[in-house]
C-alpha cells in the first residue's frame, strides 16, 4: 500500500507540474499534460525502484533529470506540439525539484526497503 500512495503522490505532482508549465506548448496542452504525467510517472517510478536503492539519491536524480528532458522532448515531438523550450525547461526544472524531495521522502521513510 505504501508504494501505491507514493505512486499516486508522484502522479498528482506530475499532473500539476505539466498542466501548469506546458500550456505554452499548444492548444492540446491538458491532454498532453495528462499523457506526459502518466508516462513519466511510470517510467521514473521504475527508475526509482532500481536506481535509488543501488546508487543513491544523486545518481537517481541525474538519471531522472535526463529521462525527464529526453522523454518530454520525444513525447512532445511525437504529439506534434510546437516545442517552446521555456515551458519545457520550466516543467523539467520543477519536476527535478520534486524528484529531489521525493527521493528524500522515499529514503527517509524507508519506502523502498523490503
Amino acid at each position: 500500500m505504501r508504494h501505491v500512495n507514493a505512486l499516486c503522490l508522484k502522479l498528482a505532482a506530475y499532473i500539476l507540474i505539466f498542466t501548469l508549465a506546458l500550456p505554452v506548448q499548444g492548444h492540446k496542452a491538458f491532454s498532453q499534460s495528462l499523457m506526459m504525467a502518466a508516462v513519466h510517472t511510470l517510467v521514473l517510478w521504475l527508475g526509482d525502484l532500481t536506481v535509488l536503492p543501488r546508487f543513491g539519491r544523486t545518481s537517481a536524480l541525474a538519471t531522472d533529470a535526463a529521462a525527464l528532458l529526453l522523454g518530454s522532448l520525444l513525447m512532445l515531438r511525437a504529439m506534434g506540439a510546437a516545442l517552446r523550450f521555456g515551458g519545457l525547461l520550466g516543467a523539467v526544472g520543477l519536476a527535478v525539484l520534486f524528484e529531489a524531495w521525493f527521493h528524500y521522502h522515499l529514503t527517509e521513510n524507508r519506502l523502498l526497503e523490503g
